[in-house]
């Protein structure tokens, strides 16, 4: 998160030099541990600054797109004399950062709800065709919060195991900054005397610590490839922390540090001078603040994940946030306090959706609290709440979660297993081959959906409208680009069942007591092996008509299928002697049939979120 303008300050100091880093065809020169989260920012980066802006609500650089670009910049690195050391994805966030989490999600909610006032006035004026060719409106949807997903879909891009980076990814249990530091001072200890070390990033947090006399710190943002005779070279600046404060004459650079974040208006030059001015620093403030650039036990973990590679892979095949939940309720680190909490925190990822509407996470809260409940019960913290954080219209909202029902969990999961087998099998047939196809988990994503809309008592959409959403299409209108955000947060809700009782299976093995919970978590775990990943289940495809009409097909069947009553629209605009109806009759029909009313199905999904798919 950083400290304001460090890395500007530094460069006007004149100590963070823009020079030659590495030539193409170069042997192996510098080992590069990697911060994952700012990497994926970079590699955002760098595709935002060659596309071509499409005229659509949603950014529009994917998912499959982000983790075909973080290789290429691996590999760019290597060809220039770089060897990929280490590539740290955070795995939790101190407590200490709860605030300024809130405060970033609160300042993502507004700049969304700027850029829907931006979009609707102007639209008024310039119409659907031109209203992109404004500026301010470009800007705005360029100030947006990163794609929700970003840094899982370059974590399972480097995963993937034609890649050759897969042994490199690490998903620590804390900041990925305080990981590079110490993958820095362990490789100037076993490391070639040869080879240098240096740590890529963009948070200025790096500057700060000190990583060994011979570790540098890259910005990312500033690497720049050039050509020349038929050659390339990479260019950027560097920062070396430990030589710095040893020309300043300092044991390290904390407490300028200090005072740079108190004064960011002012120089570094200024910043030592008040050093020298000033009495010792001994407030609880800074104490705190030095705290957050000290290692603790994070070069014991780093030798353990280093040679344990099964629990290295464990952590990996975790989203950063499901990790940090998992961190709270069975702790890694031994001096970690979340163990006795009774509360834990879950930050939803900040989706692109309607500002003005109910928050798309809404959908998929059955599921994610079955999540909770089975990381809680096998962990043996029935007691213990969960907390989740996300979007309220402009604001940040916190539900609190608890109230488990431990004595009927096992069947409730059981459930949960057999119902997603009996949909699958309905539809892809008993071939296990077949389970991990992308259609048969739109589908199944798709039923879910519908059946918390059925749930909550909203109108369905329209088939067309939902078709849209599956097939991954440009989103040209607010209402296409909430249930495209609704559709997202089912599937992480999927997404996060998944790897809660993957990662319960794995850390606990037979030690699960309670044999009926053990054989339910086994059961589901089995069901949802297969899922995709994200780039394949939101990545837009290229259809043609015969595939668009198969998918109305399947989406009208899962609509009927939940309420019987439903009508497809083309039946409800024309009465039986072939004439249309009136508005009026129509729109009575639509409320009628679209699952607004109550029913007794519904009283079943209210219990079991599943219930929808053996009803198909």
């Amino acid at each position: 998160m950083g400290i304001p303008r460090l890395l500007t300050r530094l460069k006007d100091a004149g100590v963070a030099p823009f020079r030659e880093l590495g030539r193409s065809g170069q042997a192996p020169h510098t080992i590069a541990i990697i911060d994952g989260p700012s990497f994926a920012h970079y590699v955002l980066y760098t595709l935002q600054i060659g596309s071509q802006s499409r005229n659509v609500l949603e950014p529009n650089i994917t998912y499959a797109q982000c983790a075909a670009e973080a290789v290429r910049l691996l590999r760019m690195l290597e060809e220039h004399g770089f060897q990929i050391g280490e590539i740290f994805f955070d795995g939790a966030l101190p407590a200490s950062k709860r605030d300024v989490r809130l405060q970033r999600l609160a300042a993502y909610a507004a700049k969304l709800t700027v850029y829907k006032r931006i979009y609707v006035d102007k639209l008024l004026i310039a119409g659907a065709q031109d209203v992109w060719n404004i500026p301010e409106l470009r800007r705005a949807r360029n100030d947006l919060a990163p794609p929700p997903f970003l840094v899982s879909a370059v974590l399972e891009g480097l995963l993937e195991t034609t890649c050759g980076f897969r042994q490199k990814v690490f998903v620590v249990p804390d900041e990925a900054d305080r990981f590079c530091v110490a993958a820095a001072r362990a490789a100037l200890n076993t490391g070639q005397d040869d080879m240098g070390v240096a740590i890529l990033a963009n948070d200025s947090d790096l500057f700060v610590f000190d990583a060994g006399e011979q570790t540098r710190v890259i910005p990312l943002n500033d690497l720049a490839v050039r050509e020349h005779d038929g050659a390339t070279s990479l260019s950027g600046c560097e920062v070396w922390p430990a030589q710095l404060a040893k020309s300043l004459e300092l044991p390290n650079l904390i407490e300028l540090a200090w005072h740079m974040e108190q004064h960011s208006t002012l120089s570094m030059r200024e910043c030592r001078a008040r050093m020298n001015a000033e009495q010792k620093l001994s407030n609880d403030d800074f104490t705190a603040f030095a705290a957050q650039y000290q290692l603790t036990d994070q070069p014991h973990i780093l030798e353990k994940l280093q040679h344990d590679n099964e629990e290295r892979v464990l952590f990996a095949s975790l989203d950063a946030r499901i990790a940090e939940l998992i961190q709270q309720v069975i702790p890694v680190q031994a001096d970690s306090s979340s163990a006795d909490a009774g509360e834990v925190d879950m930050f939803l990822p900040f989706l692109f959706e309607d500002p003005a509407r109910t928050s798309a996470w809404r959908i998929g809260s059955r599921v994610r609290k079955l999540s909770y409940e089975v990381l809680l019960y096998a962990a043996g913290r029935n007691k213990t709440t969960v907390v989740e954080y996300k979007r309220a219209a402009e604001h940040v909202s916190a539900s609190r979660l608890q109230d488990w029902g431990p004595e009927t969990l096992p069947i409730r999961l059981t459930e949960c297993g057999e119902a997603i087998k009996g949909c699958r099998d309905a539809s892809c047939g008993q071939k296990r081959s077949d389970r991990s196809d992308r259609s048969h988990w739109l589908r199944l994503i798709a039923q879910m959906l519908m059946s918390d809309f059925a749930h909550e008592g909203w109108p369905f959409p329209a088939p067309r409208d939902l078709v849209g959403v599956l097939l991954s299409r440009p989103c040209r209108s607010w209402g296409l680009l909430n249930l495209s955000a609704q559709y997202q947060a089912m599937f992480y809700s999927l997404r996060m069942l998944n790897q809660i009782l993957t990662y319960i299976r794995k850390a606990f093995g037979d030690g699960l007591k309670e044999k009926g919970f053990r054989q339910a978590v086994l059961e589901s775990m089995d069901q949802l092996a297969d899922m995709p990943k994200i780039e394949v289940l939101l990545e837009p495809t290229s259809t043609t008509r015969e595939d668009e009409d198969r998918w109305s097909v399947v989406v009208e069947s899962i609509l009927s299928a939940l309420d019987p009553d439903w009508r497809p629209p083309e039946e409800l605009e024309r009465r039986p002697n072939g004439k249309k109806r009136r508005r009026k009759d129509t729109d009575r029909k639509d409320k009628r049939a679209t699952g607004e009313r109550q029913s007794k199905e519904h009283k079943l999904f209210a219990t079991n979120p599943f219930a929808a798919l053996e009803a198909d």
